[in-house]
């Protein structure tokens, strides 16, 4: 558990330095992705004995996929309460969503007439806000995924192998 949270948070520092910095951001994608190979080596590192297999690495990637999902989701939804209560910065990213949004609105539009009622609520600022976290929620999905898969390879690489001797 230790290990998973000192992953954890320096995935969280790394996301919000790549906020700020994005030459930071491939560093960040990186540890993200690798989270569950290094958990597993400061675990066997911690435990050189511990058995290991794809089950255990599995086990130990669905743990720190969720303290890694936790971190990440905590530290972005409080990233984005500062920029927007505190620094009030989030002026141009608004604008960008609803013209994102308008855009893929227009050619829906083309290939079939949107009602009134659902123009007036694919427009709203409480269904963007929707699909913003709909579309985190996947990549929070992702990286759970990705972490319990890395970890399963992870494991199975770490298993140990004795040769009978002859």
């Amino acid at each position: 558990m230790l290990s998973s949270a000192i992953v954890a948070a320096v995935a969280a520092v790394l996301s919000l330095l790549a906020a700020r910095i994005p030459t930071t951001s491939p560093l960040s994608t990186i540890w993200v992705v690798s989270a569950s190979l290094t958990t597993l080596a400061m675990y066997q590192r911690r435990r050189p004995l511990a058995s290991m297999n794809a089950g255990v690495g599995a086990k130990i990637g669905i743990l720190v996929g969720i303290v890694l999902v936790l971190f990440l989701g905590a530290t972005l939804s409080i990233g984005l309460v500062v920029a927007r209560y505190g620094l009030h910065s989030m002026a141009s990213f608004d604008a960008d969503a609803a013209q994102a949004m308008k855009m893929q609105v227009e050619q829906l539009a083309a290939t079939r007439p949107l009602p009134p009622d659902s123009l007036a609520l694919v427009n709203s600022p409480q269904f963007r806000t929707t699909m913003m976290m709909m579309g985190f929620g996947i990549v929070l999905f992702g990286i759970l995924v990705i972490s319990i898969f890395g970890g399963a390879v992870g494991g199975l690489l770490r298993t140990r192998r004795f040769s009978p001797k002859a």
